[in-house]
């Protein structure tokens, strides 16, 4: 310390030097608020994410929503304008894919089999025949095109723009920028537009990260020095403890940047926290110094009054620094990456701020010692009405015990019965205020189509063509079903299976008309679109199609199959006799034979309640119209032209070779595939549902699967939900870390178990309630808000170090507990109140910030700075005098 009074120039030239170069790196660090910034490389659900890119295409969705509320979608102009986006959009940098309404296919059935064509032909002339044909085929598959490209009043479609897998923060801030550019430049007039997705609400974030930067960094300074300022009175003692901290803030995010580490929204209260925290080691310090004054009456050399302060506060402030940085670095348990990185980074500028502290502040102070001792002593009258007025809420709180100790159980036990109610949640949709419009465009698009929060239910199979097996489509088409009818919160499941069952609608498809002479004749499908039209990419490809794209059907006899039985295989409708009435097609029907069809379908429906789409569906079963009766996986030998179900496993095989590599986003092979997976869509963002469905997935699995068959589950949906699972955990690890970590410090300090029980009481306590407010207020526990309890430790533990310690000094010298008291809270008391304020008060800036978790926070800690300064000052004193532990007499114990 002697070296540094005596080369104060020095250090605060070493100081600008590190702050200048520090302060030049800010600028490159990047901000990036993606799910999988939270999870580490091998971590399985970010190998699961992997995978499924790998296997079924991109997973990282960005939806555009177009609302005509007069015209509706089905207009030319905003056909058109549809058309224009999506090629614009493809051609931007990191785009996979756009799938929208007018590069949508559509599979049919034809005289020659099947076909698959656009929904909307590129010779779209935008008359009324052309819109109404649009609607017809919206209408014929409505378990793909509802509210996937059109809403069900159709005055809202849709854009979902696939983002690549290996995209940087950088890459998305580009992509982003230039979808909202082109959706401003190519606006039409009458059409709102919205934005949802995991990178809408990653970019929309990093918005309000700048604008709480910008906004809350300034105040926090202002509410510091305007703190100490009114607590010191000195201008030198309110400027250096926020020139420290903001020096220690620089040199860390200088590092931050130096050493590649993305800023997420845990980082963005990271600036508060060390400006906050950090200010504690500066007011300790002065403090202390201006005590010096106060009490000195030679003429001591200044430095040496500096380094005879700055020994004397070592101690203390030493041990706060450490303990303040263990409870930070106990989240580095955490198995979330930016809780590592957030413990790493406050344990370092706490380093730097403590280093600031015994450095740079008596570097300053001895190079511009005060005029007059004299001047710089605190006001006597001053100093005697704090001593009283914590003498007298100490005897107060002393004379009633009983009460005290019942309102501390009472307060125990609403907080117990708080910790039992609280919500864990991950999802970043949460952290934006209800009223935010990202919000309310998440909301619209959840409402008006099925959501934007995706995963994906993967079924594996142990060989190639185990998904063409009937028995495990069958089951995924049944879990499918069983899942809607379970759960509310799942808005849309495309399946593979609904292909197969398209697939098997449409060569099972009827004849229209039936001559006279009795023979069918299935005539073609009504259609505007040449024969050059039709292709058999993706159903969601826009690839130009090849010349005589079309195929025949695979029941033709110039090109039949042979199934296992080594029969040709045909369709029902060619087959002699058929079991549908095929010939009531061409007869007139009387109001009485109507109402009777009705009354025979709806004797099949088992139940009392019948919608009108139901009883639709089940005339159209009847009469297999447009191949309804066929709408389901091939199942049943009896009803198909074979003899086993092995066989039907042959007839889907065919079904797959015409689709040949069209089903990528799907299975993972075209003809053989050993897996293939069905895409859920959440109508909101929160991680419970997703755990229910996935939880009742896997158990229908383990019930009906067939011997062989496992259920995954995956996507950026399943990352929130694993996130979740790791925020109860790591919280759990990271207090108990912390409060054995105090423990074991306070316990060394003083050589004794009980010195570090008794340290702990205080924070204990101020945790405790911390929970019980979260729960009875319904704040949820989710990442950022993990951060409160570790920042409670690691800085309400100041308190308890300062004044455990100035309490031993006190012990002593004297025996008198009352003296000791009184001379303690005289030590500790101002400090603690002032640091307990300064970082109450700092974090309480954050109830201005953007995100509504940050607000929690802010409100938290300053409660959390208010329940442990307090307990410090109060239940401390009572427990010491109360039990008067025998490690407080003991002089090594303090040395």
């Amino acid at each position: 310390m002697s070296w540094i009074t005596k080369h104060p120039k020095f250090v605060l030239t070493m100081t600008l030097i590190i702050t200048i170069i520090t302060g030049l790196l800010i600028p490159g660090i990047v901000i990036n608020n993606s799910v999988r910034v939270f999870f580490p490389d091998d971590h399985p659900s970010n190998l699961k994410l992997e995978q499924l890119d790998e296997t079924y295409g991109n997973q990282i969705l960005m939806v555009v929503s177009l609302t005509d509320e007069e015209k509706g979608i089905l207009t030319p102009a905003l056909i058109n304008h549809v058309s224009e986006l999506v090629k614009e959009i493809e051609t931007y940098d990191f785009v996979e894919d756009v799938k929208a309404l007018t590069n949508t296919d559509y599979p049919v059935g034809t005289e020659e089999g099947m076909e698959v064509g656009p929904l909307i032909p590129r010779d779209f002339s935008g008359s009324g025949k052309d819109i109404e044909e649009i609607r017809r085929r919206l209408m014929d598959w409505p378990r793909m095109y509802r509210k996937m490209v059109y809403s069900d009043d159709l005055k809202a479609t849709q854009l979902i723009i696939s983002i690549d897998y290996d995209h940087e923060a950088r890459d998305l801030d580009i992509l982003y920028s230039k979808v909202v550019s082109l959706i401003k430049e190519k606006g039409l007039s009458g059409v709102e537009y919205r934005m949802a997705g995991h990178p809408v609400i990653t970019q929309r974030a990093k918005a309000y990260m700048y604008h709480d930067l910008l906004i809350l960094i300034p105040v926090v300074l202002a509410v510091i020095l305007t703190i100490l300022f009114l607590a010191f009175k000195r201008p030198r003692a309110t400027l250096l403890p926020v020139i420290t901290v903001a020096i220690a803030t620089v040199w860390t995010f200088g590092v931050m940047a130096l050493a590649g580490i993305e800023f997420t929204i845990i980082t963005t209260c990271l600036p508060v926290l060390l400006i906050a925290v950090g200010s504690a080691y500066g007011i300790h310090v002065l403090n202390h110094y201006y005590d010096e004054l106060s009490e000195t009456d030679s003429e001591l050399e200044h430095t040496e009054l500096v380094a005879r302060s700055v020994r004397r506060v070592s101690k203390p402030v030493l041990m706060a620094g450490v303990t303040t940085i263990a409870g930070f670095m106990s989240i580095v348990t955490s198995q979330i990456v930016p809780l590592r990185m957030f413990a790493i980074f406050s344990s370092l500028g706490t380093l730097f701020s403590l280093i600031l502290a015994m450095t740079f502040i008596p570097a300053i102070l001895c190079l511009k010692p005060p005029k007059d001792h004299a001047e710089m002593r605190d006001s006597g009258h001053a100093a005697e009405m704090r001593e009283r007025f914590y003498i007298k809420i100490f005897s107060y709180l002393r004379s009633r015990k009983p009460a005290l100790l019942l309102g501390t159980m009472i307060i125990i036990a609403f907080s117990i019965y708080g910790l039992t109610q609280i919500d864990i949640e991950s999802s970043m949709l949460e952290y934006f205020p209800k009223q935010s419009t990202m919000r309310q465009h998440n909301d619209y698009i959840a409402k008006t189509f099925s959501g934007t929060n995706i995963f994906s239910l993967v079924i594996k199979g142990e060989k190639s063509g185990d998904l063409a097996n009937p028995e495990i489509l069958k089951v995924m088409d049944d879990l499918k079903t069983y899942l809607i009818e379970h759960h509310e919160k799942i808005g849309k499941i495309i399946s593979y299976s609904d292909f197969i069952r398209r697939m098997n609608m449409i060569m099972n498809y009827p004849p229209a008309e039936v001559p006279t002479d009795g023979d069918v004749v299935t005539p073609a499908e009504p259609s505007f679109s040449s024969d050059d039209d039709v292709e058999f990419a993706s159903f969601f490809d826009d690839a130009e199609p090849e010349e005589d794209a079309s195929f025949s059907s695979f029941f033709d006899e110039e090109e039949s199959w042979k199934g296992a039985a080594g029969e040709v295989v045909s369709t029902i409708a060619e087959k002699n006799e058929s079991p549908f009435p095929y010939e009531q097609y061409a007869e007139e029907m009387t109001y009485r034979d109507f109402l009777e069809l009705i009354s025979e379908a709806a004797l099949e429906k088992s139940g009392t309640e019948l919608t009108g789409s139901e009883l639709v569906t089940l005339i159209q079963r009847r009469f297999n119209y447009r191949g309804a009766a066929f709408d389901e996986i091939p199942y049943d030998p009896g009803r198909y032209p074979v003899e086993t179900r092995e066989d039907l496993a042959d007839l889907i095989s065919q079904y797959l070779l015409l689709y040949s590599g069209s089903l990528d986003e799907f299975a993972d092979d075209a003809l053989e595939p050993t897996e293939a997976c069905m895409t859920i869509q959440m109508t909101n963002n929160a991680t419970g549902p997703v755990a229910e469905v996935i939880k009742d997935a896997k158990a229908f699995a383990e019930r009906n699967f067939p011997d062989g068959y496992v259920l995954e589950a995956g996507g950026t949906a399943e990352m929130e939900l694993a996130l979740t699972r790791m925020v109860t955990s790591s919280q759990i690890v990271s207090l108990v870390v912390a409060l054995v970590i105090v423990f074991i410090i306070i316990a060394l300090a003083f050589r004794s178990i009980l010195a570090g029980l008794i340290g702990c009481v205080p924070l204990s306590m101020a945790i405790l309630i911390n929970f019980g407010i979260m729960g009875l207020t319904g704040i949820n526990l989710d990442i950022v808000t993990s951060l409160i309890a570790s920042i409670a430790i690691g800085i309400g533990v100041d308190y308890t170090i300062h004044f455990m310690t100035n309490y031993h000094e006190e012990r002593l010298k004297s025996g008198d507990l009352q003296q000791v008291t009184r001379n303690s809270l005289k030590l500790s008391g101002r400090a603690i109140l002032i640091n307990a304020l300064a970082v109450g008060l700092g974090f309480a800036v954050l109830l201005f910030s953007g995100f509504v978790v940050l607000r929690y926070i802010g409100l938290l800690v300053a409660i959390i700075m208010g329940t442990s300064s307090l307990a410090a000052l109060v239940l401390l004193p009572i427990i010491l005098n109360t039990f008067r532990p025998s490690f407080m007499t003991r002089k090594s114990g303090g040395k």
